[in-house]
């Protein structure tokens, strides 16, 4: 494998575009919900601060995490879900509502806000649809583009992915995108027509219109479990869709293509030699600004699990990996908690006889603590 290990203390203080990234290891819940599949971000209490959510998949409830102290507080404090979850503002009243499958269908969960508490106050759970019942993704977009959210959710066993049109918080219709198996998705207009289309593990679904979809082949040379995002990699405007095995061992790659729904599309390589990165998120960890990559490998991969940042130093054409742990994680997320000004990132592992258990915990960048600090340095000197 590629890169070095980062300490967790602050780095030496260089201009921000070569900062070295260093990150400070918290955990968030010890006593994590057990298996705790899903996982995600969002400010839920409205203060401005990202909070952080978890759901067991072993029946042992959902809960969030309040900044800065971490106060856990129950949605559920029993109960199982598969394997992705959300945030959105479902019913359009200004605050993040909960979006994730369970055994009886895919549901949301409405925050009490903004009349309630939503600390102290029961989360009221919907049905979106009893045939997203235990469905393994979950993406929210404003898909049909009349200015509501849509919510697009694939099952790993048998491959189904469906559209749920909101018709109302309380009415959707189910709309068949693909029955193609596998797992990974990921929304964005690939083919920048101005609607929404879906990306999977090696092929993209166009959106026509709502109820037509058209599926195009990215590379049919792919696991049938992969990871999928959609992102615009080189930054020349147009998205491309970066792959990874989720389930497997194998290369992370970005593809970019002239015309996406004729092809071809370029495969170009991040790392040839990855395992088991389940979710992957791109941000600009190093403020340099382009796009880096943030990977996590789950805990049954070969060891060391590493969760890692790939620097993304000219166009997607060259990756530096940055090793921020060796302790695997599952489904991260990235964001700026503590509103400082950099991404940070949060995860757990997926299940509890992880070497760590399945800790809740975070890695909190401190790169601009670290250009703030030379700052002051200069200031003081001068």
């Amino acid at each position: 494998m590629l890169g070095m290990m980062v300490s967790a203390a602050v780095g030496v203080c260089l201009p921000a575009a070569s900062q070295a990234l260093t990150f400070e290891h918290r955990i968030i819940d010890p006593a994590n919900p057990t298996d705790p599949h899903c996982k995600t971000l969002g400010d839920l209490d409205g203060d401005g601060f990202v909070d952080a959510l978890a759901a067991s998949s072993s029946g042992a409830g959902m809960y969030w995490y309040e900044y800065p102290d971490w106060t856990k507080h129950a949605i559920r404090a029993s109960g199982s879900w598969t394997t992705d979850m959300q945030t959105a503002d479902i019913d359009d009243d200004g605050d993040l509502d909960v979006i994730i499958p369970n055994a009886s269908g895919l549901q949301w969960y409405e925050n009490p806000r903004p009349a309630g508490d939503p600390r102290t106050d029961p989360w009221v759970e919907h049905l979106i649809g009893s045939q997203g019942a235990n469905h393994h993704d979950v993406e929210i977009g404003d898909v049909e583009g009349d200015g509501d959210l849509d919510v697009v959710s694939r099952t790993k066993t048998g491959g189904d992915s469906f559209l749920w049109r909101h018709e109302s918080p309380t009415s959707w219709t189910r709309i068949a995108i693909s029955s193609a198996d596998g797992e990974g998705t990921s929304l964005g207009d690939l083919d920048d027509d101005g609607d929404l289309d879906v990306a999977h593990n090696g092929f993209w679904v166009e959106q026509v219109d709502t109820t037509t979809w058209i599926s195009h082949t990215i590379d049919t040379n792919w696991a049938g479990d992969v990871g999928v995002l959609i992102v615009d990699v080189d930054g020349n405007g147009d998205l491309d869709v970066v792959l990874a095995p989720s389930e497997s061992s194998g290369r992370m790659s970005w593809y970019s293509a002239v015309d996406p729904v004729n092809g071809p599309w370029t495969e170009h390589s991040v790392d040839p030699s990855v395992s088991y990165l389940h979710t992957f998120k791109a941000g600009d960890m190093d403020l340099d600004g382009d796009l880096d990559l943030v990977t996590a490998e789950m805990h049954q991969s070969s060891d060391p699990d590493e969760v890692s940042i790939y620097r993304n130093d000219g166009g997607g054409l060259t990756w530096h990996q940055v090793v921020v742990a060796t302790s695997g994680s599952h489904n991260l997320r990235i964001g700026d908690i503590g509103d400082d000004g950099d991404l940070d990132i949060f995860g757990a592992n997926w299940n509890d006889g992880a070497p760590n258990s399945a800790v809740v915990e975070m890695w909190e960048n401190q790169l601009l603590g670290s250009i703030r600090a030379l700052d002051r340095w200069q200031r003081h000197i001068v």
